[in-house]
């Protein structure tokens, strides 16, 4: 049952850069039953995120994958150099890069290897990625493969986000950790 609206805030990308957006609608529901209530969010928007996936994504490729310092890229994208940090920690753990190649397998029904650029991974100036970055850039590769091979629309962060969380990701007040991608391989799917 509808529970009347708010409006939030969000920050997108576009060619222009990064874009704030003042008032976007979200429906309030309250379940008639148990009188529980929650945030139906527009597609893409993600609880407890003010920026979209599509921004996060683009942000962490470039310090992971592009080789841009974290100061360069986080004055590019309007943020602290601490929230670039804790978005790349995010990417990291958002999904099991084992379980997105399995998911990858299945999507395909074939082998597909999506390599890690590891020569391209933002070094340190002891000169070695970290494994937060480099398990980002993964993450971030195969959800790239993924989206592809499902033919969902692009930012393929988000979609494959929304695909797997569905109404649950939008209209939840949880932080996005999505289970089914977050369980190790092993104990998620039988031995082929």
């Amino acid at each position: 049952m509808r529970n009347g609206a708010r409006d939030r805030t969000a920050s997108v990308r576009a060619e222009a850069g990064v874009v704030f957006v003042p008032d976007l609608s979200c429906v309030r529901l309250r379940c008639s039953t148990c009188g529980a209530s929650w945030t139906r969010r527009p597609p893409t928007v993600l609880p407890r995120r003010h920026y979209l996936p599509c921004v996060i994504a683009e942000a962490v490729a470039a310090v992971t994958i592009g080789g841009a310092t974290k100061a360069s890229t986080a004055r590019d994208f309007g943020v602290d150099r601490r929230t670039l940090g804790r978005w790349i920690e995010w990417a990291a753990q958002v999904a099991e890069p084992a379980v997105l190649q399995c998911e990858l397998l299945d999507a395909t029904d074939a082998a597909v290897v999506v390599p890690t650029p590891v020569e391209t991974l933002r070094r340190e100036p002891w000169g070695t990625a970290t494994s937060v970055h480099a398990r980002a850039a993964h993450v971030l590769a195969l959800c790239v493969a993924l989206a592809s091979a499902l033919a969902l629309p692009p930012p393929e962060l988000g979609s494959v986000l929304m695909h797997y969380a569905g109404p649950r990701c939008a209209s939840t007040d949880q932080a996005p950790a999505i289970e089914a991608l977050t369980t190790p391989a092993d104990a998620q799917r039988p031995v082929r």
